[in-house]
Protein backbone atom coordinates (compact mmCIF):
# COMPACT_ATOMS: atom_id res chain seq x y z
CA UNK A 1 0.00 0.00 0.00
CA UNK A 2 1.30 3.36 -0.57
CA UNK A 3 0.28 6.82 0.28
CA UNK A 4 -0.99 9.46 -1.70
CA UNK A 5 -0.76 13.01 -0.84
CA UNK A 6 -3.49 15.14 -0.96
CA UNK A 7 -3.68 19.28 -0.43
CA UNK A 8 -6.07 20.59 2.19
CA UNK A 9 -7.89 22.73 -0.83
CA UNK A 10 -11.37 22.30 -1.48
CA UNK A 11 -10.63 21.54 -5.08
CA UNK A 12 -7.38 19.92 -6.72
CA UNK A 13 -6.34 18.54 -9.66
CA UNK A 14 -3.07 16.09 -9.64
CA UNK A 15 -1.30 13.19 -11.63
CA UNK A 16 0.64 10.38 -10.11
CA UNK A 17 2.86 7.64 -11.28
CA UNK A 18 2.13 4.46 -10.14
CA UNK A 19 3.57 0.95 -11.52
CA UNK A 20 4.06 2.55 -15.22
CA UNK A 21 0.82 3.95 -14.69
CA UNK A 22 -0.23 7.66 -15.15
CA UNK A 23 -3.41 8.04 -12.89
CA UNK A 24 -5.04 11.84 -13.05
CA UNK A 25 -6.75 12.85 -10.59
CA UNK A 26 -9.19 15.66 -9.78
CA UNK A 27 -11.24 16.00 -6.34
CA UNK A 28 -13.86 19.04 -6.01
CA UNK A 29 -16.22 20.41 -3.25
CA UNK A 30 -19.50 19.64 -4.20
CA UNK A 31 -22.33 20.83 -1.40
CA UNK A 32 -21.71 18.62 1.51
CA UNK A 33 -19.86 16.20 0.03
CA UNK A 34 -16.39 15.47 -2.29
CA UNK A 35 -16.63 14.13 -5.67
CA UNK A 36 -13.45 12.33 -7.77
CA UNK A 37 -12.91 12.14 -11.29
CA UNK A 38 -10.51 9.63 -12.58
CA UNK A 39 -8.58 8.66 -15.66
CA UNK A 40 -5.83 6.12 -16.37
CA UNK A 41 -3.58 6.77 -18.78
CA UNK A 42 -6.06 9.09 -20.36
CA UNK A 43 -9.04 6.50 -20.15
CA UNK A 44 -11.55 8.01 -17.71
CA UNK A 45 -12.49 5.41 -15.52
CA UNK A 46 -14.59 7.81 -13.16
CA UNK A 47 -16.65 11.44 -13.60
CA UNK A 48 -18.20 12.59 -10.67
CA UNK A 49 -18.51 10.06 -8.16
CA UNK A 50 -19.04 10.71 -4.51
CA UNK A 51 -15.88 10.69 -2.84
CA UNK A 52 -16.86 8.02 0.57
CA UNK A 53 -14.47 6.74 3.47
CA UNK A 54 -13.85 3.53 3.86
CA UNK A 55 -14.73 1.88 0.44
CA UNK A 56 -12.64 1.47 -2.77
CA UNK A 57 -12.44 4.91 -5.22
CA UNK A 58 -13.24 2.71 -8.02
CA UNK A 59 -15.92 1.27 -6.83
CA UNK A 60 -15.81 -1.91 -9.33
CA UNK A 61 -13.81 -4.93 -9.44
CA UNK A 62 -13.37 -4.76 -13.21
CA UNK A 63 -11.95 -1.56 -13.40
CA UNK A 64 -9.42 -2.53 -11.14
CA UNK A 65 -6.72 -4.06 -12.77
CA UNK A 66 -4.60 -1.83 -12.17
CA UNK A 67 -4.80 -1.27 -8.54
CA UNK A 68 -7.59 1.00 -6.41
CA UNK A 69 -7.28 3.94 -4.01
CA UNK A 70 -8.93 4.40 -0.66
CA UNK A 71 -9.45 7.28 1.39
CA UNK A 72 -9.58 6.53 5.17
CA UNK A 73 -11.05 9.02 7.31
CA UNK A 74 -11.33 9.12 11.44
CA UNK A 75 -14.32 6.81 12.70
CA UNK A 76 -15.77 6.40 8.48
CA UNK A 77 -16.23 9.77 8.58
CA UNK A 78 -17.31 11.70 5.10
CA UNK A 79 -14.49 13.29 3.12
CA UNK A 80 -13.71 17.14 3.53
CA UNK A 81 -11.02 18.92 2.14
CA UNK A 82 -9.79 20.80 5.61
CA UNK A 83 -9.02 16.89 6.71
CA UNK A 84 -6.65 15.97 3.99
CA UNK A 85 -3.44 15.11 5.13
CA UNK A 86 -4.78 15.87 9.17
CA UNK A 87 -6.45 12.67 9.63
CA UNK A 88 -7.78 12.02 6.15
CA UNK A 89 -5.48 9.55 4.03
CA UNK A 90 -5.81 8.25 0.30
CA UNK A 91 -3.89 4.90 -0.17
CA UNK A 92 -3.22 3.03 -3.52
CA UNK A 93 -3.26 -0.59 -3.56
CA UNK A 94 -1.57 -2.70 -6.36
CA UNK A 95 -3.88 -4.94 -7.90
CA UNK A 96 -1.59 -8.19 -5.99
CA UNK A 97 -2.43 -6.35 -2.71
CA UNK A 98 -5.90 -6.10 -2.92
CA UNK A 99 -6.47 -9.86 -4.11
CA UNK A 100 -4.84 -10.62 -1.05
CA UNK A 101 -7.64 -9.29 1.18
CA UNK A 102 -10.23 -11.99 1.85
CA UNK A 103 -13.32 -11.56 0.03
CA UNK A 104 -15.53 -11.07 2.89
CA UNK A 105 -14.38 -8.00 3.56
CA UNK A 106 -14.68 -5.91 0.35
CA UNK A 107 -18.30 -6.05 -1.24
CA UNK A 108 -18.35 -5.00 -5.09
CA UNK A 109 -21.99 -4.07 -6.59
CA UNK A 110 -23.02 -5.86 -9.46
CA UNK A 111 -22.72 -4.54 -12.90
CA UNK A 112 -22.43 -6.40 -16.19
CA UNK A 113 -18.83 -5.62 -17.58
CA UNK A 114 -20.58 -4.48 -21.04
CA UNK A 115 -22.02 -1.75 -19.10
CA UNK A 116 -18.98 -0.58 -17.95
CA UNK A 117 -18.79 2.53 -19.80
CA UNK A 118 -22.22 3.81 -19.18
CA UNK A 119 -21.58 6.87 -16.28
CA UNK A 120 -22.26 5.08 -12.70
CA UNK A 121 -22.91 7.27 -9.57
CA UNK A 122 -22.61 5.78 -6.40
CA UNK A 123 -23.25 2.70 -7.61
CA UNK A 124 -26.02 3.51 -9.37
CA UNK A 125 -25.77 2.45 -12.97
CA UNK A 126 -27.36 5.73 -14.91
CA UNK A 127 -28.04 5.25 -18.55
CA UNK A 128 -27.98 7.97 -20.87
CA UNK A 129 -29.88 8.03 -24.25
Amino acid sequence: MRLIPLSSVPNQSFSIQLEGNRWDFTIKQASASMIVNITLNDEIILMGSRLVAGTPVIPYQFLQGSGNFMLLTEDDELPYWERFGVDQQLIYGTFDELSAIPAQNITWPKIPAYQWRQMAINSLLIVLQ
